[in-house]
């Protein structure tokens, strides 16, 4: 049914949560588009964006510390994070890339809040920076203005005296559905740090190519190095590798040289198998760390009338 006289409504106000459209049609055109416009906005879910006002839980990092605090963005507002002497803060790549942009709604501010204080930088460019923010004083404040409902960025902090003399940062979010594969560290001007966290417990390095010693760590490359379960030079490593290290999170840390390193994740839950010759170790997923519960058990074994024996 065609409808007379369009141009002598009254003008109709279309509201929504952040937008005011005052509209007087002239022509049956104009009022069709008018109610496209109206039933879009309507259709519109109202965006989440950060109540300032609202603390999420932070915490305090210490020199003696053998894990990072682990904090993910799945709300907005702002934490407050303090230390024994400085703050440092890394994050990891998420397991999807489309998630990246999401990465500049994260704002990294000097101090114990956000008011007229120096802001470092967004989440995003901390990542491609492969870097560390560190604060000048003993407090952190993180500002987290929008994200996806389930969370998307890994936020990461030490007490600074256990990163002060790492020059570059990377991190990564690994498992079986998305696993490491190869990432090359660059020590040349300095040591060099990966971070990563496998919600499945265990990551199997199968190769370590390049130049240069590398240092395995379950948790963060710690002081006194409680938590060292080993240490290897890159390009030589065919006796000692492959070898599956357990923990949820840990560092490996290239002291000088530049060397890739190769997970298959593909044997976390299956069987590796060794040469002949070959070295490892078996070590708990909080070794070095002290927890309620730290232990892990498995089951080694030679092939039926092998040589080879345990």
């Amino acid at each position: 049914m065609r409808i007379q006289n369009i141009s002598t409504l009254l003008p109709m106000v279309v509201e929504s949560n952040f937008l005011l459209i005052q509209m007087k049609p002239t022509s049956d055109l104009e009022f069709f588009i008018m109610i496209v416009i109206y039933k879009f906005i309507k259709s519109c879910k109202p965006q989440k964006f950060a109540d300032l006002n609202y603390t999420l839980p932070g915490g305090r990092v210490n020199a003696s510390d053998t894990v990072p605090l682990i904090r993910i963005s799945d709300d907005v507002g702002s934490m407050l994070i303090s230390a024994e002497t400085k703050v440092s803060a890394t994050v990891l790549r998420p397991t999807r890339e489309v998630l990246l942009s999401q990465f500049r709604a994260i704002i990294f501010f000097d101090g114990p809040n956000y008011n007229n204080t120096t802001n470092f930088g967004t989440g995003l460019q901390l990542l491609n920076g492969n870097t560390q923010y560190v604060s000048t004083g003993n407090s952190m404040t993180v500002l987290i203005l929008d994200n996806p409902s389930d969370g998307f960025a890994w936020l990461l902090f030490q007490d600074y005296e256990l990163t002060k003399h790492i020059k570059s940062f990377q991190g990564r979010f690994c498992n079986d559905r998305s696993p490491c594969g190869s990432i090359t560290l660059d020590a040349t001007n300095g040591p060099a740090a990966l971070q990563i966290y496998n919600k499945d417990g265990v990551d199997a390095i199968t190769d370590s190519s390049g130049s240069g010693q590398l240092e395995v760590y379950i948790g963060a490359a710690s002081q006194n190095k409680t938590n060292l379960v080993a240490t290897y030079h890159a390009g030589e490593t065919s006796s000692s590798l492959p070898q599956k290290v357990f923990g949820y999170f840990k560092t490996f840390l290239l002291t000088d040289g530049n060397a890739t390193i190769t997970f298959n994740d593909t044997f976390n839950n299956e069987v590796m198998y060794g040469s002949v010759g070959s070295t490892g170790f078996i070590s708990s997923n909080r070794y070095g760390t002290y927890a309620l519960q730290s232990c892990y058990a498995n089951l080694l074994s030679s092939p039926y009338k092998s040589a080879v024996k345990f």
